[in-house]
């Protein structure tokens, strides 16, 4: 796999609160900012509101940032899993799997979905 341009992992927040009458989730890796995440009531991009305050909406989204090293880490190595794995399984298998994943909702059209994957990841390195 290429080399990302982006701060590896892990990331965590570290800080939570109120800032300027905004709740407001800082990112870092070892002391260097990498990303805040801030919003108010009139901000929210929640439709139901129901079951989020715009806190929990903000830590939700900070989380998300947060776990995004590790899982452009595991897609990775599940992309070269499944290529690996499409090699190796007979004819007769992958025509069952194709069935499967057509039941599953996903289309028959690149099943193996390796070109999408590989997007996603040269998007996530900044490539």
């Amino acid at each position: 796999m290429s080399k990302s341009k982006h701060t590896p992992g892990p990331w965590t927040i570290c800080f939570e609160g109120e800032l300027n009458g905004e709740t407001e989730m800082i990112i870092e890796k070892e002391g260097c900012p990498i990303a805040s995440v801030r919003g108010t009531d009139d901000m929210s991009c929640l439709e139901d509101d129901e079951y989020a305050s715009v806190a929990s909406e903000c830590k939700a989204n900070a989380q998300l940032i947060v776990n995004a090293p590790e899982l452009l880490d595991e897609l990775e190595k599940a992309h070269v899993i499944i290529k690996c794995m499409l090699q190796e399984i007979p004819q007769e298998a992958k025509s069952v799997l194709a069935k499967y994943l057509i039941r599953q909702g996903i289309s028959n059209e690149g099943m193996t979905r390796a070109h999408e994957r590989e997007s996603v990841i040269a998007k996530a390195k900044g490539l």
